[in-house]
């Protein structure tokens, strides 16, 4: 302000508060760089980061890793204990890689997906670096009162050897990190250019399983499933068909280029893309339906086998339900049915699990654990779980006529199973030398090429006609 002769006379001044301005900012910036679950940066906030560390490493001619890290099995988390403790585990595993890791960039892109960036020094740094991180996760997390146990896969890019720009590293260490998954999770894998071929390959196999369940390209083959031996040691498998008790329903994929396509080859990608459930949903229709028609035509003396995978286990009342109506509608006894499930499957959601199953075997339906003894090592469980019976997994049958050790694992199996009440199978049986082991340990049901590979369904109607005829010219000889 100034008087009449223009001479500065003092100020004056207006004022305001900017306070809920300035919060305001500050909430856009968290919600436009920052994960709403974890406060983690974001993707926007980790590609700025990833572009100023490229520019320092560019300048300086060093090198930093890229690592995408990743729950291994995180959904079955949600599906079997809800998404609220998805979430806070979620949170749990950020905070504790935060303070493992604190100065440098964490980042959740979503989902269970974490990225880090770290600079190092050598490409040996980097491979020190995951293994630290499996060790960090490999402590339990307490969560909602839970104990959970956490493994991760993850996949290592190094700039610049592995790409100059943020998608391009991003996109390398992706690759790597489903090698590391292919290789049998919680471990880790260094990108090479190689995997950017097998990830095309993935995705591609990927849409095409998407398209086989709209047209029908899934196919039931079924194995046929023997007890005892043979009427003379030697003697040719056409003479034992009349010894067929049941048979497994295993699911195909007939590729319209590759052809036939075992569960190996697929299904590992189903449970990763979130199509297993429709896959099982399509096996236990399709199992019971032919397994109905079967019981009409064959009588009910023989059982059939289907697979169950965890997700559809975790559906709780709604599979029960579903299994109900599928066992009405097909006229196919809960009897006539069995169950095969994984010891992994099984401890994912246990006190859940005990619950289904027995709603389950209130409809007769039987329970087998599959691939029994190359899960987990507590057996506790199998005083809690209604299982009618153990399947020996094929990995100790390969040596049993050669190596002792197997031979052990098998009897040991054997005697459990009789301690418990439940009987005992074999899959896998290749020899006459193996089978002649397994029968004399006390295991006399069993399956494998030693008496047939799997059939399509015609082939194995043929197989039960003909031992339906043979059964019936005995009775009638009697």
């Amino acid at each position: 302000m100034r008087d009449a002769e223009g001479r500065l006379a003092g100020w004056r001044g207006t004022g305001a508060d900017v306070t809920a301005s300035k919060h305001a900012e500050a909430r856009i910036e968290q919600l436009t760089t920052r994960d709403a679950l974890t406060g983690l940066p974001n993707s926007t906030l980790l590609a700025d980061r990833a572009s100023q560390a490229i520019l320092g490493a560019a300048r300086t001619r060093a090198q930093f890793a890229l690592l995408c890290i990743d729950l291994d099995r995180f959904k079955l988390v949600n599906e079997s204990l809800g998404h609220r403790t998805g979430d806070a585990l979620l949170r749990s595993v950020a905070e504790r890689l935060s303070n493992a890791f604190a100065g440098d960039t964490l980042s959740r892109l979503g989902g269970d997906d974490f990225v880090l960036l770290k600079s190092i020094k050598s490409v040996e740094d980097a491979a020190v670096l995951a293994q630290r991180i499996l060790g960090v996760l490999a402590r339990p997390f307490t969560v909602d009162g839970k104990t959970l146990s956490v493994a991760a896969s993850i996949g290592i890019s190094i700039y610049p050897n592995d790409g100059r720009d943020f998608v391009e590293l991003l996109k390398n260490a992706d690759a790597a990190l489903y090698h590391a998954k292919e290789s049998g999770r919680d471990t880790w894998r260094l990108f090479a250019p190689a995997l950017n071929k097998r990830a095309a390959e993935r995705l591609r196999l990927e849409n095409e399983l998407r398209g086989a369940l709209a047209k029908n390209e899934l196919v039931l083959h079924w194995q046929p499933v023997v007890r005892g031996w043979p009427p003379e040691l030697g003697a040719s498998p056409l003479h034992w068909r009349g010894r067929v008790v049941g048979a497994e329903a295993l699911v195909r994929w007939q590729h319209p280029e590759r052809g036939l396509l075992a569960p190996e080859h697929f299904v590992p990608l189903a449970e990763e893309c979130g199509l297993i459930r429709a896959v099982g949903d399509w096996t236990l229709e399709r199992a019971l339906a032919q397994a109905g028609a079967w019981q009409q035509r064959y009588g009910s003396k023989l059982w059939y086998a289907v697979n169950v995978s965890a997700p559809e286990l975790a559906q709780r009342e709604s599979y029960v339900g579903k299994l109900k109506f599928l066992l009405k509608e097909h006229k196919l006894e809960g009897r006539n049915l069995e169950l095969e499930v994984t010891e992994r499957v099984l401890m994912t959601g246990l006190a859940e699990n005990v619950a289904t199953l027995k709603s389950i075997g209130e409809l007769g339906v039987r329970f087998a654990i599959d691939d029994f003894g190359t899960g987990y090592s507590s057996l506790a469980y199998l005083r809690q779980l209604p299982i009618d019976k153990l399947k020996i997994d094929r990995s100790f049958l390969a040596s049993i006529d050669a190596q002792a050790a197997d031979e052990a694992i098998v009897r040991a199996i054997v005697a459990l199973a009789t301690t418990l009440g439940i009987s005992v199978a074999a899959e896998g049986v290749e020899r006459p030398a193996q089978l002649e082991r397994l029968l004399a340990l006390g295991c006399e049901e069993w399956q494998g090429h030693y008496f047939s590979a799997s059939l399509d369904a015609a082939a194995f109607e043929a197989l039960l006609s003909q031992a339906f005829s043979a059964r019936t010219a005995r009775s009638s000889e009697a």
